[in-house]
């Protein structure tokens, strides 16, 4: 058996479906720096497909859906805060592209 081969174990892990991160419910929250999610609520966008915001991470995929409270993992807030776009900045008198600036992809509001 080679490297390249898979066992079948290895290949259902592969073949999962994205993971829905779920709605998280209102509970007393620990401490804020011993926890490893945060909840967050993804603003609506027309760059979000109906399904839902698909991210991955290590091969663990993820589908995030707008305006709903959800926790996730503190990697994927990562995720979302290095997605950035690359907008024009624009001389109001020359209307000619000065420069680039950058900003958020997708944004979202962290819940306390």
């Amino acid at each position: 058996m080679t490297s390249t081969d898979l066992n079948i174990a290895e290949m259902e892990d592969i073949l999962q479906p994205p993971v829905a991160v779920k709605a998280s419910r209102k509970a007393s929250a620990p401490d804020a720096s011993a926890r490893k999610t945060i909840r967050i609520i993804l603003d609506e966008s027309d760059d979000i497909p109906p399904s839902g915001l698909f991210l991955q991470h290590n091969g663990r995929p993820f589908m995030l859906q707008p305006g709903v409270e959800v926790d996730i993992p503190l990697f994927l807030q990562e995720i979302l805060d290095h997605a950035v776009l690359s907008m024009p900045v624009v001389n109001p008198q020359t209307r000619q592209i000065t420069g680039y600036r950058s900003r958020l992809k997708h944004t979202y509001r962290v819940v306390s």
